[in-house]
């Protein structure tokens, strides 16, 4: 899932390409690293730990992680499963809602918020959302102009605070790790937003592989995934899908397209996809952190030599690679995509 990219419904007829979900649970090889954060935090707050320690070990496990399979569990994140349960449930408490209700919070073409129908994606429901207040109870009014919105606001201002905080300290801890100078990555930090998407994926009796998410990669800096205890996400490693199991009380991180940047590719975005659930209806909520429309996006200093490394992609600002990303999409709907990034359009080589 991205907040920059809306994907097309797509069933796949070659079911030799991928296990079924049975199979892929049934296979405990195939899961993702599970990190703890509180060991994470703190290796982050002794920086002069031995090599070989418990804390050393901890953050070369995530550098690991980040550079074998760009995504992760984490553990011990210390967000509440309270507080993860009641957006659940809030979420739920929307899609439930009767489907012309739900269509007066429609997402237009030129937004990224709202609400949006699949019907051929197993169906889907999707409702992505931005950080700021306003627009935060612009939906509250949508979704419940009957009642005191309040509930609504709280919840998703009391989730989106404590993820951006989570996505923030992973990121501190991946450029420690890496050797970058924190000053180069706080220009980034101060013009940040976020989006927030829940998708409902609904139960589907098709004979035939449903594809929920066609294959993407994120392009924000960093995603945090909520997933409830049913399977559906997948993730490509060494050319081959993988299921990404449901942990409870973990969160499931991604990195993505502008991480991959400013590591000048060291790092690499994640491409992923979901399945429609086969046995029981299933809910994930992304929460994207990305940065604000007229930040120029290039590679760290400690990443670039003009001999031997030279950038991989050219600077650009966000609002660049977004208004390519819907010109792309616009002309893709409904068509499988062999690039799932638009990162390709964005290459050094290319100008």
């Amino acid at each position: 899932m991205s907040s920059t990219v809306s994907e097309s419904p797509e069933h796949c007829g070659d079911k030799g390409s991928s296990p079924s979900l049975h199979e892929l649970e049934l296979d405990t090889s195939l899961q993702i690293p599970i990190l703890d954060m509180a060991d994470l935090r703190r290796s982050s707050s002794n920086r002069h730990c031995k090599l070989g320690s418990q804390l050393s070990t901890a953050k070369e496990e995530l550098l690991k992680a980040c550079k074998e399979w760009g995504t992760f569990h984490i553990v011990n994140h210390a967000i509440p499963m309270e507080l993860i349960e009641r957006y659940q449930a809030l979420m739920m408490k929307i899609f439930s809602l009767p489907l012309e209700h739900k269509l007066k919070a429609k997402r237009s073409q030129f937004s990224v918020f709202g609400y949006e129908y699949r019907q051929n994606s197993g169906p889907l429901d999707i409702f992505q959302i931005g950080d700021q207040d306003a627009i935060i109870h612009y939906y509250a009014r949508k979704f419940f102009p009957d009642s005191c919105p309040s509930e609504f606001c709280a919840t998703i201002k009391e989730c989106k605070e404590a993820l951006c905080k989570l996505s923030i300290e992973l990121l501190d801890i991946v450029i420690e790790g890496l050797g970058i100078n924190p000053n180069d990555f706080d220009v980034y930090k101060r013009d940040m937003q976020a989006v927030l998407r829940a998708n409902y994926y609904h139960q589907t009796d098709s004979q035939e592989q449903v594809i929920g998410l066609t294959p993407h990669m994120d392009g924000g800096f960093i995603t945090l995934l909520l997933q409830d205890d049913v399977a559906g996400l997948e993730v490509m490693k060494d050319g081959e899908w993988f299921c990404v199991k449901p942990e409870r009380n973990a969160i499931c991180v991604h990195f993505g397209d502008m991480l991959e940047v400013f590591t000048n590719g060291h790092l690499k975005s994640v491409q992923h996809r979901s399945l429609a659930p086969t046995t029981k209806s299933r809910l994930s909520i992304g929460y994207f952190l990305i940065p604000l429309d007229t930040v120029v996006v290039s590679a760290a200093p400690e990443f670039v030599d003009s001999k031997s490394n030279p950038p991989m992609f050219r600077p650009f600002k966000w609002i660049e690679y977004m208004e390519l990303h819907r010109y792309l999409r616009s002309g893709l709907k409904g068509v499988f995509r062999p690039n799932p990034s638009s990162l390709l359009f964005f290459k050094a080589a290319d100008f």
